[in-house]
């Protein structure tokens, strides 16, 4: 060390034991040396918490997400919530699409546990539908007036049962085939129910749930041709079973006007399957 560095060091060194030996300076760096040793054990703690959590709720993080579904928000705030479509695809093609689906489309969004699909009609969201693809998960049926129930554990009947006055479906579609099932109801109350449509069912890429498959095939015997149902034919069905789906649709204007069928609802999921 060259002659002019080390009274500088020297200096220093005086100047820290000052310091040291000063009371009131040496409470503060007691005190804020406890403050960084609190929060560095804390930061260690709260990462543990929030690892433990993800573990023991590895599906909270789609809880919150769906719990902001709404039919007012942008598709751009839908992709924020549940990330990047596995899906985007017309609703329909063709001479079969009806005129106030031509220009809408389906996003397929595939989550932890479920599976969200999104229609929408340009800029708005239209129609939002969760399927439950893990059997443990109990994400809750959402409607306009609070919780309906647990997908997967209340049944058809239940989640209406409590309204006052009760609610029954205003449309019952049930598709039959050897690769693919699929049932779905919906209640179109209008203003009453704050032109928010339910819709409930069943499709065959969802968690297995409680379906009474002797009431399905009288409910389908008893439907005659095509997929359109009349309630006292689905009524043994609707109170043994249990949907795997549950969705809000905007029940007013050109959605309205298509979605308050259950047949054109099927569609959704027919597409994305």
């Amino acid at each position: 060390m060259s002659a002019s560095t080390e009274p500088q060091v020297s200096a220093l060194g005086r100047l820290v034991a000052r310091v040291r030996e000063h009371p009131v300076v040496a409470a503060v760096a007691a005190v804020v040396g406890l403050v960084t040793l609190l929060e560095t054990a804390f930061g260690q703690v709260s990462a543990g918490v929030e690892w433990l959590r993800d573990r023991a709720e590895p599906d909270r993080d789609t809880y919150a997400a769906l719990e902001e579904l709404r039919l007012d928000l942008s598709p751009a705030r839908v992709e924020e919530l549940l990330g990047t479509p596995a899906q985007q695809v017309p609703l329909c093609e063709g001479d079969s699409c009806a005129p106030e689906a031509a220009a809408m489309e389906v996003l397929a969004f595939e989550r932890p546990s479920v599976t969200v699909r999104v229609v929408i009609d340009g800029t708005e969201v239209v129609l939002y539908a969760v399927t439950l693809t893990e059997p443990d998960a109990e994400p809750p049926i959402r409607w306009f007036d609070g919780e309906r129930g647990t997908l997967g554990r209340t049944g058809y009947a239940a989640a209406m049962a409590d309204l006052d006055p009760g609610v029954t479906p205003t449309s019952i579609a049930f598709l039959r085939g050897t690769a693919r099932t699929t049932y779905v109801e919906v209640a179109a109350l209008g203003a009453p129910g704050d032109y928010q449509g339910l819709l409930l069912g069943h499709v065959t890429s969802g968690a297995p749930t409680t379906f009474d498959a002797e009431a399905a095939t009288l409910m389908g015997d008893a439907s005659g041709p095509g997929t359109d149902v009349p309630l006292e034919a689905a009524t043994a069905f609707r109170e043994a079973s249990e949907p795997n789906t549950y969705g809000v649709y905007r029940d007013d204007g050109p959605a309205g006007q298509l979605f308050d069928s259950a047949d054109e609802v099927s569609s959704v999921f027919l597409v994305t399957e």
